[in-house]
């Protein structure tokens, strides 16, 4: 049970009146707690000059039997009204003041009369009646002990609605029976003087227990070192006076077990009985309770008991994911409701932390997914914190160290290369050596027509594998004969597979892009080629180079053109047949400071000038003579395999019919010479892009 002041409110009784303006500034009236008599003292005030004195008083209000004249002494005046007895009476008396013309005024006091009654073995009911006081100022409770008065509360008294009454719950040191005296004191706000009361007594001894302490959080304990580990409980103290000490409890096969009693002034205990490793393998709950100096105890916090919060690392940090897993216990009892829940991780430290994640309130999983370094070792610990962020609860300290598959410093695509104008070439460098087991080589297509920049989804497309026990050579080169090189650029990465991960762990350090080229016709001297950009060197792109081929003839002024970073050019032909296939091709150069390899090229794909086709019939033909001796078109950039030709006579018969631009009408009829004459001629055909074109003529057969 709590020990409780209880303040009984009455209506003050102003007792005080007056005829003029008082003359006294003050009147304070004691009881002589031996004898009982009442001794009144006032000032005489420095408004009017006092004349005399007269002094009325009597137990009952406004009746006076005894009285007497005082001539002014000085000031303060005091008198011992005789025959007075304070300690069983109420004595009501008036201080009449009269000046030299005769005139009079007074006031009203009072002896304060203090009654003790108990209520149960341990607590006393105090009542006084007003002391006629006419200023504001407090009641002082004053109970015995050790033979002096001690000061145990005060109530202010103001001008109305004053308080008379006040509970008093017995503590130490009375813990046995024993009569125990009180008395009251009123000292005005202008401490002017003090009036006593007289004294009372009663049987009374400490019976209650005192207030229960409020436990805050239990937390886990760890000494400068980091490394001593032990579950500590915080509180807040006991608001009573008599508190000697606390209990501390922990929950041991579901009963509370007393394990230590601390003095009044702790706030804190480090529970040192319990070993670090079952301090944080399971949560330890604790109960706290207070005892006083009777040895009466509090109710306990059993009720409301909080525990530790256990932090289990669920797993090894995966070397393939890079990820571990962390759970923990809901923390019950936080002090103004539970926030939620602080993640922090430590590096190579049991000290120095980093805050990684704050959950809400329920949430006790948390799955840490970090680029984690081979042979570091991480620490983690869980904070509980309250809605007021004043109080909060810490796990212990868990510790992973992560052993990750073997890489290299770096892996480096070299080049990616249009080989033979049909795949593209590539190779990679990686270094320390004997530190790859397996890669996998990814492709992104790069369509022409779209924006270059942009690469697609990566596709594996090749892999290479060490033999059992092995390492992957130090270079290496991969073919990707798949590769439509006139349509599309490709950009490709390494991926680096630790042979017991079923994913990739790293990538190479930079990518490798193959360069498409594209040519057009800007008028007829004028060709243009573009392409894109090679990505990515070490010492970056240093120029490119433009050559040409003339109808599968080199052109003798290769490289025609050389361009820093440009991606475009445009090409005079003049003096060019234009019947002739112009085709070009890109080279890109590394600049300097490749510490890797030096003097990289990457080669385009080859694009050629496609014309609208150039097509010419003779109107004429001899057979079997030296020249013309054959009926067949002369054309350029057609498409060989859409040419169709058709020999009609004069009466429409089909004389002659070939699919082979080459293989023309050689004047004869099922292998006789044809009559001389005229005949009607159709072809059709296509152009290198895929027009469709027909034409029809006549010609002359001549014997």
């Amino acid at each position: 049970m709590k020990k409780r002041l209880i303040l009984i409110f009455s209506t003050l009784l102003l007792i005080t009146s007056f005829t003029r303006i008082a003359a006294q500034d003050y009147q304070c009236v004691q009881t002589d707690p031996a004898t009982g008599a009442i001794t009144i003292s006032w000032d005489q005030g420095n408004l009017v000059t006092v004349d005399h004195y007269e002094l009325l008083w009597g137990a009952v209000p406004d009746v006076y039997p005894d009285s007497i004249y005082i001539l002014p002494s000085g000031s303060p005046m005091n008198y011992t009204l005789p025959g007075t007895n304070g300690n069983s009476t109420i004595y009501y008396i008036l201080i009449r003041a009269f000046d030299l013309t005769g005139g009079s005024w007074y006031n009203i006091a009072s002896n304060i009369f203090l009654t003790v009654t108990p209520i149960e073995a341990g607590i006393a009911r105090l009542d006084w009646n007003p002391s006629g006081i006419n200023t504001p100022g407090y009641y002082y409770i004053q109970r015995e002990e050790n033979s002096s008065w001690r000061t145990i509360d005060s109530v202010y008294h103001p001008f109305s609605g004053a308080v008379y009454s006040y509970i008093d719950t017995v503590s130490s040191p009375f813990c046995d029976t024993t009569m125990i005296k009180y008395r009251t004191l009123f000292l005005d706000s202008l401490n002017t003087c003090t009036s006593i009361s007289n004294v009372d007594s009663g049987q009374f001894y400490d019976s209650y227990p005192p207030s229960n302490p409020s436990l805050d959080t239990v937390s886990i304990y760890y000494d400068p070192s980091g490394f001593f580990v032990c579950p500590i409980i915080g509180w807040a103290k006991s608001p009573q006076r008599d508190v000697a000490g606390y209990i501390i409890y922990r929950l041991t096969n579901g009963v509370f077990d007393s394990i230590a009693t601390v003095p009044s002034d702790s706030s804190t205990f480090v529970d040192l009985s319990i070993g670090a490793l079952q301090g944080c393998l399971d949560p330890q709950t604790y109960a706290l309770v207070a005892i006083d100096s009777c040895g009466n105890t509090s109710y306990g916090t059993y009720m409301e008991a909080p525990h530790t919060l256990t932090l289990q690392v669920m797993n090894d940090i995966d070397p393939c994911d890079k990820k571990v897993s962390l759970q923990w216990n809901e923390y019950d009892f936080m002090p103004g409701g539970l926030a939620g829940y602080e993640v922090y991780r430590g590096i190579n430290s049991v000290m120095n932390f980093t805050l990684i994640a704050s959950l809400p309130p329920g949430d006790t999983v948390y799955t840490d997914a970090y680029d984690f370094v081979d042979g570091s070792s991480y620490t983690y610990f869980v904070k509980a914190i309250s809605n007021n962020g004043i109080s909060s609860s810490s796990s212990c300290r868990q510790i992973k160290t992560y052993h990750g598959p073997l890489l290299p410093d770096m892996l480096y695509l070299e080049y990616a290369t249009v080989v033979d104008d049909a795949y593209i070439n590539l190779k990679y460098h990686y270094e320390p050596e004997n530190t790859i087991r397996k890669v996998l080589l990814e492709r992104s297509e790069i369509p022409f027509g779209t924006n270059w920049t942009l690469a697609g989804n990566y596709v594996t497309i090749d892999s290479l594998v060490a033999p059992p026990g092995g390492y992957l050579p130090v270079e290496w080169e991969f073919n990707d004969t798949s590769a439509m090189v006139h349509y599309n650029s490709y950009q490709y990465r390494l991926m680096i597979v630790d042979t017991a991960c079923t994913q990739a762990i790293d990538t190479s350090v930079n990518i490798a892009r193959s360069i498409l080229l594209m040519a057009y016709i800007v008028d007829d001297t004028h060709n243009q080629i573009s392409w894109n950009s090679y990505d990515s060197w070490f010492g970056g792109v240093d120029h490119y180079e433009v050559f040409r081929n003339i109808d599968g003839t080199d052109d003798p002024l290769n490289p025609i053109a050389t361009l820093s970073t440009d991606t475009v050019y445009v090409d005079d032909i003049t003096g060019i047949s234009p019947t002739s296939t112009i085709c070009y091709r890109v080279e890109a150069v590394e600049g300097p400071g490749n510490t890797v390899v030096s003097g990289v090229r990457s080669v385009s794909n080859w694009a050629c000038v496609i014309r609208d086709p150039l097509f010419y019939m003779p109107n004429a033909f001899k057979p079997n003579s030296t020249n013309n001796n054959t009926f067949r078109p002369v054309a350029t950039f057609v498409e060989p395999s859409s040419f169709k030709m058709q020999i009609y006579s004069r009466w429409g018969q089909l004389v002659f019919e070939t699919g082979n631009m080459l293989y023309g009408w050689d004047g004869t009829i099922n292998k006789l010479p044809a009559p001389a004459g005229v005949y009607a001629w159709v072809v059709t055909y296509k152009s290198l892009l895929g027009k469709e074109y027909s034409r029809r003529g006549f010609v002359t057969l001549v014997r």
